[in-house]
């Protein structure tokens, strides 16, 4: 009879632990699929990201200046192809904004680093009725690193970091044997790691890119840094699990 009770016991226990780890299963999931969502939101509401692209610039540029590099970063940059039937009147225009201009007989690139207060709106109005046009483009974050050869690089929306770091927050938050304590130390570990690495990225892409050439560094930013990226987010989460969440369950089991 005992060895009924608790052969009953262990089967209960059995299937409250298989419950509960469907439950923590399901709830891991659930949190995922929603930073997903959340991440989709922001970008759509703000999918040029002008202001995250300027920051990131700024610090690269700062990072390849410390590399004795020639680097300049411009939140106003516009390159035009000389045949286009809107050259002419984009060219006046921008000198009168006090751009400097650079490049060849076939292509020009116009460069500003402040653009005043009250000409921005007319600058915005401008540019935007030159998106149709294909010969001309224009950014709000680009480095030039100039010497034998200038060598241009736009900071696009995905240069940002914004997904590793929201695939280590959501890895964080729906971790579910984990304190709000641990969690919030966690984010506050990984994120500035996170930040950094992907300044990092940037900084060797265009390099790699100034250094060796285009297709050298469509690999690195294409598939080499997609990969490690990934690696360092899992390897951070791994990390916090290990040496935070586990350590103070061991402590708090020893007690």
């Amino acid at each position: 009879m005992k060895e009924l009770l608790k052969n009953k016991a262990r089967a209960l226990a059995k299937k409250a632990q298989e419950d509960q780890a469907l439950k923590d299963l399901a709830r891991f999931v659930v949190i995922l699929t929603l930073a997903a969502i959340l991440l989709n939101a922001m970008t759509s509401m703000n999918p040029e990201m002008i202001h995250s692209r300027r920051h990131v610039a700024q610090q690269t540029n700062r990072v390849l200046q410390t590399l004795t590099l020639n680097s300049e970063y411009y939140p106003y940059f516009v390159q035009a192809n000389t045949n286009s039937p809107n050259y002419q009147q984009l060219e006046q225009k921008l000198s009168e904004l006090d751009f400097t201009t650079t490049g060849n007989t076939e292509t020009r690139q116009f460069k500003a680093e402040t653009i005043p207060q009250e000409n921005q709106e007319e600058y915005y109005g401008y540019i935007r009725n030159l998106e149709k046009d294909p010969l001309i483009y224009s950014s709000p974050a680009t480095i030039a690193i100039t010497g034998e050869q200038n060598f241009y690089v736009d900071i696009v929306p995905e240069c940002v970091g914004w997904i590793g770091l929201f695939a280590v927050i959501a890895l964080i938050v729906a971790y579910p044997h984990a304190t709000k304590k641990e969690r919030t130390l966690g984010i506050l570990i990984t994120a500035p790691l996170m930040y950094l690495m992907n300044i990092f990225r940037v900084t060797t892409t265009i390099y790699s890119g100034w250094r060796w050439g285009i297709p050298v560094l469509e690999v690195v930013h294409g598939v080499l840094w997609k990969t490690l990226l990934v690696i360092w987010a899992l390897f951070l989460w791994i990390m916090w699990t290990k040496y935070i969440v586990e350590r103070t369950n061991k402590k708090a089991t020893n007690k």
